[in-house]
């Protein structure tokens, strides 16, 4: 008889758009020498598509993130106050462009879920900070029912773009 047991950690989902660091939109930013960390607001959700998944669930992800507040620290960790974002770690930065990926595994009995997220920290356009980001969740669940052992996997992504502010 098959045991209930909780899935593997899910793997990343093929074919997520990567981010890059881009040109500045401002010739000669300069770089960023303060210290202690930093915390931001969102000020706006300017797009939320979807890259799997429904409209209507890239529109939620960006009304969650329109209440979230953020911290980015000396060790170039980026933080929110919401739980369904992973500590994001900087991969990369220049004088304007910070980039940052983190994920982060959930587990029950029966199901892991896995968040991955990639950001581009943009500080170079004014009073406000962009932020873009790439998120997908995959969720796998396995259950015995009737003797026979059952998993079902499901995944959704997001490109989203947010205007931060001093907070």
């Amino acid at each position: 008889m098959p045991r209930l047991a909780a899935p593997g950690d899910p793997s990343r989902p093929p074919g997520l758009p990567a981010l890059t660091a881009g040109k500045p939109s401002r010739p000669g930013g300069a770089p960023d020498h303060s210290r202690g960390p930093r915390t931001f607001r969102t000020l706006a959700v300017t797009s939320a598509d979807p890259l799997s998944g429904t409209r209507a669930q890239a529109q939620e992800v960006g009304d969650r993130l329109r209440a979230a507040r953020w911290t980015l620290r000396d060790d170039g960790t980026l933080t929110a106050d919401l739980a369904e974002v992973p500590v994001l770690r900087t991969t990369s930065a220049d004088g304007t462009t910070r980039l940052l990926s983190g994920e982060r595994t959930r587990r029950t009995d029966v199901s892991a879920i896995t968040t991955w997220m990639e950001a581009r920290l943009v500080t170079d356009t004014g009073p406000t900070i962009r932020l873009d980001l790439v998120r997908a969740v995959t969720g796998a669940t396995r259950a015995v029912v009737d003797c026979r052992e059952f998993t079902a996997t499901s995944t959704t992504a997001q490109r989203l773009s947010l205007t931060l502010g001093n907070g």
